[in-house]
């Protein structure tokens, strides 16, 4: 019950600031502001220096965490417990990713905001930005996998570790974005707080369902 209340808790919050996000870049709000003021900033910093040594690295971030290489990496994550025999957490891991994923895709046609087109890379994606569609999924990813580190990792190390990777991997993921011109700062907070908010979801529906994993599904030490 307690685990219940604090997923009901996550979601509640992360469903609110998405909404106030959501309403602020949709009527040119504060944040959608100083977006403006960001993306100005970034481009006259990034223009002469295009090829500066950062650059190529989260590029690389970037492309490692597009959406069809997540979804590659949510397949081995949910296979790889398979072979752990964790049945429940791989079910887990297979449902919660890709139907945020379709949630996020979902909410940002209906929504249609532009991308801000800050050219640092070529060949930037022409659909819509809020929330990042990258930050999502990683934030899914990374977030179920260290919500299955704190379940069942024996060592509070491994469990602080696991959440702290978690979030520093997102927060590359969300930085190699805004630098790149894919999108806005406030976009990559907005699918910083669906992934969140659906693990959430994820969370309380499986408690509903009185998913029980076996002995054998947890983390070995």
């Amino acid at each position: 019950m307690r685990t219940a209340r604090r997923a009901a808790l996550v979601l509640l919050l992360a469903t609110a600031a998405l909404a106030v996000l959501a309403r602020d870049v949709t009527h040119d709000g504060p944040m959608a502001a100083a977006d403006h003021r960001i993306g100005a900033w970034l481009q006259a910093w990034l223009a002469p220096s295009a090829g500066a040594p950062w650059v190529g690295p989260l590029r690389w971030v970037s492309d490692l965490h597009k959406p069809r290489v997540l979804a590659v990496a949510t397949i081995a994550a949910s296979l790889l417990l398979l072979a752990l025999r964790r049945r429940g957490d791989a079910l887990f891991v297979l449902l919660v990713v890709p139907s945020g994923s379709v949630v996020n895709h979902l909410i940002k046609h209906t929504l249609e905001r532009p991308r801000p087109g800050l050219a640092a890379t070529p060949g930037l994606p022409t659909d819509f930005a809020f929330p990042s569609g990258h930050v999502a999924t990683a934030t899914l990813l990374y977030g179920v996998l260290a919500l299955l580190a704190l379940r069942h990792a024996p060592h509070p190390a491994v469990r602080g570790l696991a959440v702290a990777a978690a979030g520093l991997l997102v927060a590359l993921v969300g930085a190699s974005r805004v630098v790149l011109g894919a999108h806005h700062a406030s976009d990559v907070a907005g699918g910083a707080l669906l992934g969140i908010g659906w693990i959430a979801v994820g969370v309380l529906v499986a408690r509903a369902v009185r998913w029980r994993t076996g002995p054998r599904d947890g983390f070995r030490s």
